[in-house]
């Protein structure tokens, strides 16, 4: 009798629930708490691993299976968007083959030109249809943030006989996730993936070209990611070349000074050309995009108004922008000042905090 009744009651709750959304809310996590906790119990099982590494690899695999999961439901036939602005990103990638697709010239959009490139692809196929483009968008959502993910754990943990592969494989988890939820959207990450995979203090000119590219591709993306490519270069020299590395290289005679500026020649060059180049890319794009009578549409983040309330809790955003970078970037933060930070040279700790 008990049971029949607790069951009654369970079953009131979930019926009940699709009517609360703060109550399917709670069932939702209450039902993945429960799933978490049994696969990290089939985990210790089957490959004899500790609790905390069960746990953790169940959240993180059932997280990616989750997230690959609600971003293939958009996989559809279904004539209307499904979701925010979703048939005018077709549209616009369109345009890219404007002349073979409507018959006619159309200038380029002036915003995310690069994401609309990657997803012009689809209409090099004749007749390919929605569902061809939208099959398109999700292995491109999936394939470079995967590929981000897999790069920065290949340039973070090199494999040796220090490291254990599930460890890299499940930090890798852990970041495909993670730039999911943040949102960093597919055609940015063309910018986090090259230089972590061609910047090299051993190749100077592989590094440049790398930086030289990938700033490019952010002149024509979006303008608060212009200095990234660079950021991401120096960011890289700073953690990977200590400061006595250079200063040994050098001859007795140079004093302090001339070895600190021979240690900051590399990483200046690429912040210099880095954002010399994604401001030349942009000015190239606009005329070749046909927008040469449109160039206030490529200047509007600089003239639209700043609503400084939104900074802080608001009733369009309850949490804020300002509180919401410190949570998601928290976690980061306490790892980076745990992980040695202190350590380093003045001068790196200087220029990563720049």
């Amino acid at each position: 009798i008990p049971w029949l009744k607790f069951t009654f009651h369970a079953g009131e709750v979930v019926k009940k629930s699709t009517q609360d959304p703060v109550l399917t809310t709670i069932v939702f996590y209450w039902a993945v708490w429960w799933l978490v906790l049994l696969a990290a119990a089939a985990l210790k099982v089957t490959f004899k691993t500790s609790w905390a590494g069960g746990f953790a690899s169940a959240l993180v695999i059932l997280g990616i299976a989750y997230e690959v999961f609600i971003r293939v439901q958009a996989i559809s036939t279904y004539p209307f968007s499904l979701g925010w602005s979703e048939t005018s990103r077709f549209y616009y990638g369109s345009l890219y083959f404007a002349q073979l697709v409507y018959g006619m010239r159309v200038p380029l959009s002036p915003l995310h030109p690069t994401r609309y490139f990657l997803q012009s692809l689809p209409f090099l196929v004749p007749h390919s249809g929605l569902l061809v483009s939208r099959i398109w968008q999700v292995f491109l959502w999936i394939a470079l943030t995967g590929a981000a993910a897999v790069a920065l754990v290949w340039r973070s943990l090199p494999i040796g006989k220090d490291r254990e592969p599930g460890l890299r494989w499940l930090f890798a988890g852990w970041l495909f996730l993670f730039l999911l939820r943040v949102g960093v959207y597919y055609h940015l990450e063309v910018m986090v993936i090259v230089p972590l995979l061609f910047v090299s203090v051993k190749h100077p000119w592989r590094s440049l070209a790398a930086v030289v590219f990938a700033s490019a591709w952010a002149g024509v993306s979006r303008v608060n990611w212009f200095p990234v490519p660079a950021m991401l270069a120096v960011a890289i020299y700073l953690l990977e070349e200590p400061v006595s590395s250079v200063a040994a290289s050098r001859q007795n005679g140079n004093t302090s000074a001339s070895r600190l500026f021979k240690y900051l020649q590399q990483p200046v060059l690429w912040a210099i050309v880095g954002l010399v180049t994604a401001l030349t890319a942009q000015a190239l794009y606009i005329p070749l995009s046909g927008n040469a009578n449109n160039t206030q549409a490529f200047t509007s983040s600089f003239t639209s108004d700043l609503l400084w309330p939104r900074l802080w809790p608001n009733d369009t955003y309850p949490l804020g922008v300002l509180p919401a970078i410190l949570i998601v970037s928290g976690p980061l933060l306490i790892a980076l000042l745990a992980g040695g930070f202190s350590r380093l040279h003045p001068l790196r700790r200087t220029g990563l905090l720049a």
